[in-house]
Order: C-alpha cells, then sequence, then structure tokens
C-alpha cells in the first residue's frame, strides 16, 4: 500500500505525511485553514446576548423575574372579570 508507513512518505518529495499517508502541501494546507475556519465559528456561536442565561431548568420553578404585586384597583378589576366570566 503506497504511503502506509513514514518511510514510504519519503519516496514522495514535496508532500507531507498525514498518520503516515502522503498527502500534498496543498490539502495540508485546505485541512488547517478548515481546523481554522471551525474553530473561529465556534467562538462566534457564543454570542454576547446568550451570555449570562439559564442553561439548566428546575423543574417547576420559576426561574425569571419576579412580577411586580398588583394594585388593589388591578386586582378588584379582575375579580370583576371572573365574576362576568362565571355567568
Amino acid at each position: 500500500m503506497r504511503g502506509a508507513s513514514l518511510k514510504g512518505c519519503a519516496h514522495y518529495p514535496g508532500k507531507g505525511c498525514v498518520k503516515g499517508v502522503a498527502v500534498s502541501a496543498g490539502f495540508s494546507t485546505v485541512l488547517k485553514v478548515l481546523a481554522l475556519v471551525v474553530f473561529a465559528a465556534g467562538l462566534a456561536s457564543c454570542r454576547e446576548e446568550e451570555q449570562g442565561r439559564p442553561l439548566h431548568y428546575v423543574h417547576g420553578e420559576y426561574g425569571g423575574k419576579k412580577d411586580t404585586p398588583l394594585t388593589a384597583q388591578q386586582e378588584r378589576a379582575l375579580q370583576l372579570r371572573v365574576l362576568k366570566q362565571k355567568n
């Protein structure tokens, strides 16, 4: 099998070896650029607005901001609405 060992790679001038297989210098460069692009995409996926958000939720617990309490007038309006809907 051609290029199956590191010794075999020496027979192909101008080529590098990846795990004992002879590859061209252009292919090696493409692999390096591809690895760099994947790494950059991984870093870019960490957007600032996604930082600090909850990653683990507790079942049955509301994890959002606390509501402001209702005024007496708002409570009375809701009670009246409920009474209208019952009838």
